[in-house]
Formats: structure tokens, sequence, C-alpha cells
């Protein structure tokens, strides 16, 4: 196979520049004529060719990414091919994986991190959804494409994906093969099921292919140190990964938990979808990841019916409900304390008027004899009795109707109000008799009489 820059294949893409080489395939810059886009070309390589695993492997990630329709996922457009070599037409992305950036820059600030694996989990739910299950997460194969100033990671090669609708197929071998560098995967990402065999893993498999992964991001190592292939397969299998605190003592507790329950040997303790894992992440994330996470959790809820996070699988450091305001429903009965607070009120009410009204009866009482020997005191304090009493009623009612209405505070007011009248009525009615003077004359007439009576 051959190809330069300049050369046109299928008679409508033209070679630009080859992007990168490796053992299995090329893959080209080139331009679709027609369209006038930019587009990438993958190629299988004679000798892979000649592997019918290999030659499978590729038609079924050239079925698989076109199958799934997703900003986070490298789509293919098409495929042909050129001198015998079958290609993908991919698309063109600019930026690095992050297997460069980890060997460029060393880890990452763990918001960095979380924000890149969020992503991720919304592009692998929009494969799981459809039955594809990567078996292939790492580094390399999450690309960080960089497109106007915004950072955007592609899930990248599903090559040796597999369909829950191919079970039984060539397409699932076992995984272990008579020579164990022949492993079809990545031995420090790949969970413990998949290493025994890849018939039966499900999506589960891809959690614990991110957890690795963001636990690498911000480590900068592998949560297994095993060197050769066969100590790695063992650590997964039966010993436990390092902790995220070892390498990072100042991790968010929280985060280093996610990380923990992505990494359960035991596939049902793990997170079960990979929105579970974006909501989960959430906490530790910038703000505009969440709506990466709400896109994921809807394709969830659309395809399974159920809703994403389960109660049973809680994420450590966030709920997937992240409403608070129905907790704060029982503070509502605030308004049974008012209600006894404004019947307090009512009864200490009544106690004071109570007291004040034995206190006025005892202070007529008093008035009475006194004013008996000085006509003008008597008479005045006759008809000011009414008054006081008038006065007393009054304030009462408006107490009485506070009790039913809301507002318990205008309670208060009366009852401090009766208390100073009686002091004040004596010498306030002294102005009524002024526009009455015909009233005054008759009055001292029958107190003469009587006082007359009284001598004989």
């Amino acid at each position: 196979m051959s190809i330069s820059t300049g050369q046109v294949l299928e008679g409508k893409f033209r070679v630009e520049s080859v992007i990168g080489e490796g053992a299995m395939g090329l893959v080209v810059e080139a331009t679709h004529l027609d369209l006038e886009e930019r587009v990438a070309l993958k190629f299988l390589r004679e000798e892979a060719r000649a592997r019918p695993e290999l030659a499978s492997r590729f038609a079924r990630e050239a079925k698989a990414s076109a199958t799934i329709k997703n900003d986070h996922v490298a789509r293919v457009y098409d495929v042909g091919t050129h001198d015998g070599a079958p290609f993908i037409v991919m698309e063109y992305l600019v930026g690095r994986d992050l297997e460069q950036i980890l060997e460029a820059s060393g880890p990452l600030d763990p918001t960095q991190a979380v924000e890149f694996v969020i992503q991720a989990c919304e592009g692998l739910t929009a494969a799981h959804v459809q039955g594809i299950v990567h078996r292939d997460i790492k580094p390399g194969n999450l690309f960080v494409s960089e497109h106007g100033g915004l950072r955007q990671v592609k899930v990248l090669d599903f090559g040796i994906s597999k369909s829950g609708l191919k079970k039984g197929t060539l397409e699932d071998v076992d995984l272990l093969t008579g020579d164990t560098t022949q492993i079809m995967g990545s031995p420090h990402y790949m969970s413990p099921e998949q290493i025994r065999s890849t018939r039966d893993v499900d999506l589960r498999a891809d959690i614990w292919s991110l957890g690795v992964v963001l636990f690498e991001l911000i480590t900068g190592q592998p949560p297994f140190d095993a060197t050769e292939v066969t100590g790695i397969i063992a650590q997964v299998l039966h010993e436990p990964h390092r902790t995220a605190r070892s390498l990072v003592p100042d991790i968010p507790t929280g985060l280093e938990e996610v990380i923990d329950h992505c990494l359960q040997k035991d596939p049902t303790k793990r997170y079960q979808c990979a929105a579970d894992l974006a909501v989960a992440l959430l906490p530790f994330a910038p703000k505009r990841s969440r709506t990466v996470a709400e896109r994921a959790s809807q394709m969830q809820a659309r395809a399974t019916g159920r809703e994403p996070a389960p109660e049973s699988l809680p994420p450590p450091a966030y709920r997937p409900s992240p409403a608070p305001a129905p907790v704060l429903a029982p503070v509502a009965p605030v308004a049974e304390p008012a209600s006894n607070r404004s019947f307090a009120w009512i009864a200490l009410v009544a106690v004071v008027l109570g007291l004040g009204g034995g206190a006025f009866a005892l202070f007529s009482r008093l008035q009475s004899p006194v004013a008996s020997p000085e006509p003008v005191p008597t008479t005045t304090a006759t008809p000011a009795a009414p008054a006081p009493a008038a006065e007393v009623t009054s304030a009462v009612a408006p107490i009485v109707t506070a009790s039913a209405a809301p507002a318990p505070s205008e309670a208060p007011a009366p009852a401090v109000a009766p208390p100073p009248r009686p002091v004040v009525v004596a010498p306030a009615p002294v102005a009524p008799p002024r526009p009455r003077p015909s009233s005054p004359p008759p009055a001292p007439a029958p107190n003469a009489e009587n006082e007359i009576r009284h001598e004989r």
C-alpha cells in the first residue's frame, strides 16, 4: 500500500499529510473534495489484514462508531478500500490524547481530570444504551479535541468493542490465548471479569476502566504497580489496588471514594452505568459539567426506563437527587407553635383582665364611700362608672377577634391598656358633664333630701 501527499483516493479524498503510523494501521489527514471538509482516513496494514481477528476488529470499529452519534465519540462517516486496503473515513480531530497529555505534563488537576472523565461517561453512555461495550478504555483512547478554545473528550477506537446482539460469535473470543502477550486489550485498564473471559462482560467493565483512568489522571500512576503482564493480571484478580491518597495526600475524600467504587472487583458493587458515575463526580467538577452529566442521565433514563444513580448504589459524596427543597418541608409546623403562642397570649390577657377587673371593682367600692360625703365627686363618679366598663368591654372584643385571626401580635396591646385606664378614668369624666350643664342641678336635690331623711 502506497500513499503520498496530494494523492486522490476513491476519486474524492485528497491526502494532505500522514498523521500517525502503528503496527496495525496508518492514519492520514485528507480533504473530502465533494464536501470540502477535512477528514481522517484510517487504514489497516497488509500484515494486519492477514490476521482474521484483526480484520474483524477493524470492521467492527467502523460499524460500532458509525452507530453511535454523540459529541463525545469520534464520528465515522464512511468506509472504503484502496489497493485492497480497507479504510475508515473519520472525523478529523485536532489535539492530543490523554496518554500524550500525561506524558507531557504529568498528573492533572483533579477538577480537570474529573471533567474529562464525565465527558467520556456521556460518550460511553451513548454506546452502552445501544448495547455496545468498548472494552478498551484507556488514556490513549480518550482524545482531547481543542476547537475554539474548548477542550472536548472524544472516545476513540471501538475496535474490540462488544455488542450485546453478537454474543457467541467470533467477535467474542476469550481474551487470554496461549501467549499472554496477545491479550486483546490493555491489562492495566481491564476489569477482573474481562481478564477471565470477554464473553459475558457488560458495560460495568468500562466503569472499571474509567476508574483506572481517573486514578491515573490524578496520581500519574496506575492503581496496580506490577510491571509484567502476568503480575498485573494477578493483582487485578486477587489484590487490592493502591489508594489514590498514598500518592496524592490532599485528594478529596469523596473523590477517592468514587474511584474506589469504580474499582470494586465484584461488578455488582460498582456504579451500574456510566451516567451514575458522571453524576457521582459532579461535586468535584466545574459547573459546566452538570449539563454533560444531565445529558448522560437522560439518555440512560430513556433507554432503560429507570432513574440513574439508584439508591442501592449511592455515590459516596453525592446523591443523584440534588434538590434539597423537600427537606425543608418539616419547617412548616412553625405555624403550630405560633398558634399555641397566641393561645398563651390570650390566656395571659384573660388573667390580666381578671386581675384588672377585680382591681377595678375594688377600686369602685373604695371610691363610692369616699365620694358620698362629697357631692361633686360622687355625682361625677356615678356616670363615670359605666364609661370604664364600656372601655373594658371594647378592649376584650379585639382580643377575642385576634385569637381567631392569624396575627397574634395585636393581642398584647389591649392587654397592657386596661390597667392604667381605671386610674385615669376618675378625673377624665369631668370633661363630659361640661357640655351638659342641665344635669348637675337636679342631682343635688335628691342628695339633699336623702341627707335630711338620714338626719331624721
